[in-house]
């Protein structure tokens, strides 16, 4: 599917903003849990920061799931021979799996999102998967993509989303800490110590992910090959 100069400029546009929210978004989450680890602070300060850290992140994860409809849109007039209903269709599924991830983070505190939440994961599965062995498959020459840098980057994505998988594997639920801290003595440095303990868990996921949009932003741009 061949996109209209002035539409693949729009998407085009698109595409780079998603790029600058999700590093910038992931930065700002990343300050937001070094002042959730400050014991000078008072907890309440600490729990709003996390709120903050929170919230900033949804910019991530919209990016993250705008960049399959967007790249392969993208993709379309690069060489990746997909019809146009494809590319319908991975917009409308897409659009989908946005509302799942808004729903989860709006109902983030209701116990009955786990369910939806499984979902999520399992589309992150699935999605990652097959993004992953397309570009793969067209990265050693078994595909119709015929530029090379287009199919790494396709396979860069496909890692990224692992990557996520990851981070949620190794986030836990930082409530219990804070009670222990606001109870203070022994409690409360015990509490640091776990706190400090799951913000490094998550730190060799979070810095992989910054690592592979720059790469994919890398090979977007300079085409090395």
């Amino acid at each position: 599917m061949e996109l209209d100069p002035s539409l693949f400029l729009i998407i085009k546009f698109v595409h780079v903003l998603i790029f600058v929210y999700w590093l910038g978004g992931d930065l700002g989450v990343w300050i937001a849990g070094k002042y959730m680890q400050r014991s000078d602070l008072s907890i309440d300060e600490r729990i709003r920061a996390r709120e903050i850290g929170v919230l900033v992140d949804m910019a991530p994860r919209t990016c993250n799931v705008l960049m399959v409809p967007v790249g392969f849109t993208l993709a379309s007039s690069w060489g990746s021979p997909l019809p146009g209903w494809f590319i319908a269709f991975i917009w409308i599924f897409s659009a989908g799996w946005l509302w799942m991830v808004w729903e989860i983070h709006n109902r983030r505190k209701d116990p009955t999102i786990k369910a939806l939440m499984k979902h999520d994961l399992n589309v992150r599965y699935v999605v990652g998967t097959t993004i992953l062995f397309y570009g793969l498959y067209n990265l050693f020459g078994g595909g119709a993509i015929e530029e090379q840098w287009l199919a790494a980057k396709i396979t860069l994505y496909g890692l990224i989303l692992f990557t996520g998988i990851w981070i949620r594997k190794s986030i836990v639920d930082l409530t219990p800490y804070y009670a222990m801290i606001r109870a203070g003595g022994e409690q409360q440095v015990e509490g640091e110590a776990k706190l400090r303990a799951a913000r490094k868990k998550v730190e060799p996921p979070v810095l992989t992910i910054w690592a592979l949009v720059a790469a994919m932003g890398f090979l977007g741009v300079v085409k090395p090959f």
